[in-house]
């Protein structure tokens, strides 16, 4: 992140800004291990689907409340300037998990994730707007140029 203030955060990757509102929430982003995370947390996750009709995930952000809807839906994004096309953003509720991988239940029945080799996962806990600083790694969540959730990766 490049700046933030009261009213508006700025990366440091292609300078986009984002608009800060009251309704903007800020998040810790935790790191965390595998054999961490548990069944009934909530898990948004980011994998792409697999010929065994399993997904593999390369991102998750786990936490220990609901999230606001159960869903998947496709969601391309970029990382060092670089398109990461082709995932699917799954938010569900843990079914099971082990150190490989879990069972998540979505409205269509159970989906079986499987963890990749060079896995990220993220608790996410309540944060803080004074947790945002310049050069700070973040995770914007944005409906348009609105920011409605920024994750802070400590």
């Amino acid at each position: 992140m490049a700046s933030v203030d009261a009213t508006k955060l700025t990366l440091t990757e292609g300078s986009k800004s984002f608009t800060v509102t009251p309704m903007t929430t800020f998040r810790k982003l935790q790191t965390e291990n595998a054999t961490d995370v548990k069944a009934g947390q909530f898990v948004a996750i980011t994998a792409k689907q697999q010929p065994d009709g399993t997904m593999l995930a390369s991102f998750l952000r786990v936490q220990d409340t609901p999230g606001p809807n159960v869903s998947q839906f496709p969601m391309d994004y970029t990382v060092n300037g670089q398109p990461q096309t082709g995932n699917l953003m799954i938010n569900a509720p843990i079914k099971s998990a082990d150190a490989n991988g879990m069972v998540v239940t979505l409205p269509g029945g159970d989906a079986t994730i499987k963890y990749a080799p060079n896995i990220e996962i993220r608790h996410q806990v309540d944060g803080a707007a004074s947790d945002a600083a310049p050069g700070k790694k973040v995770l914007v969540i944005s409906r348009g140029d609105a920011a409605a959730s920024i994750g802070i990766y400590v």
